[in-house]
């Protein structure tokens, strides 16, 4: 691919991008000199809401049997096997055939 300036033009804007460089400013990364702490874990898994998306776009959390709130993704994981029995219970046809 041949680069469409083959000199420096003050008016090419990737001329001046590539006059510029690539560079990091010394605050922008911590090390042992500048004391700036690394960033904390933050789990925002742990804050979300448990839920399906539908085809269509839309988010249905899932809510507590007993109290109506949305499930949190922390106790949704914690007790994985029993919402997903449920969910596979609720989804799954009846398959259960009374003979009289």
């Amino acid at each position: 691919m041949k680069d469409p300036c083959d000199t420096f033009d003050p008016n090419c804007y990737g001329c001046q991008l590539r006059a510029k460089g690539i560079g990091f400013s010394a605050a922008a990364m911590p090390t042992r000199q500048n004391s700036v702490p690394p960033r904390a874990a933050d789990p925002a898994w742990e804050r979300g809401v448990a839920g399906e998306h539908r085809p269509d776009g839309s988010f249905i959390p899932y809510l507590n049997a007993t109290t109506s709130e949305p499930i949190g993704v922390k106790e949704f994981g914690e007790k994985r096997h029993i919402y997903e029995q449920a969910i596979q219970d609720l989804h799954s046809p009846d398959t259960k055939v009374s003979v009289q």
